[in-house]
């Protein structure tokens, strides 16, 4: 009788265990933007499938950035050596991408390739002002608070698309808007960001404002993709 409790607790021990690395798994996934981790597993796929494995060496990982570097972006190459040293850490394992020889070659093809990144040049005040002009009608007021607080709040599209009603709050100098979170805030704590009155025909607190007075607004998301 007695040896049968023991093993059933070490049964249950192992079922514990079991549950607890699940946990782990899930906690660990939970802590990467799902894009990130979908980034992350096409990248490892590309890796192996050019002959990597998992642990792999430093050598291996130095000839798979030099193959590369002619035909891919030094921003991909980075998140390349990034994804790779992941799958080493989450193992516990010994990451080649910290060797010396790592960082060396992709310094190397920094230097030689280059490392402008592609940039969308910023709109100009000029240009968002010509964008709304003679905006008229229940969608012209829309897409006008949309041009006008997006230039002033430098944001994102994905912020945007997201705002609801309640994340606007008016105050006397202007309107505070809350960031649900962001492509920077993975932890989703979200951001407030001050949105002043300036006066005159393109103010985008203003604009926001006059949205909602004349329902050119949804009154629970703003704006639609």
């Amino acid at each position: 009788m007695i040896k049968n409790k023991v093993v059933t607790f070490q049964q249950s021990g192992v079922s514990s265990h079991s549950q607890t690395v699940s946990k782990v798994r899930t906690y660990l996934q939970a802590a990467l933007a799902k894009n990130t981790q979908k980034a992350y597993q096409q990248d490892l796929a590309h890796f192996v499938k050019w002959g990597g494995t998992i642990p792999a060496t430093p050598e291996c990982v130095a000839c798979y950035l030099a193959y590369l570097a002619p035909t891919l972006a030094i921003s991909t190459l980075s998140r390349r050596v990034v994804s790779i040293g992941r799958a080493h850490t989450v193992q516990s394992l010994a990451s080649p991408t910290k060797s010396e020889l790592v960082k060396s070659t992709l310094r190397g093809i920094r230097r030689i390739n280059g490392s402008a990144q592609r940039q969308v040049a910023p709109a100009l005040k000029e240009n968002i002002q010509s964008m709304v002009k003679g905006l008229r009608g229940i969608k012209g007021v829309r897409d006008k608070a949309l041009l006008l607080i997006g230039f002033a709040g430098a944001f994102r599209r994905s912020e945007l698309v997201s705002l609801q009603v309640e994340d606007i709050r008016f105050v006397a100098e202007g309107l505070i808007i809350h960031l649900r979170r962001g492509k920077t805030d993975q932890e989703g704590r979200g951001r407030d960001i001050a949105i002043p009155f300036v006066g005159g025909k393109y103010c985008p607190a203003s604009a926001i404002r006059d949205g909602l007075c004349n329902q050119g607004l949804k009154p629970a998301r703003f704006f639609d993709r």
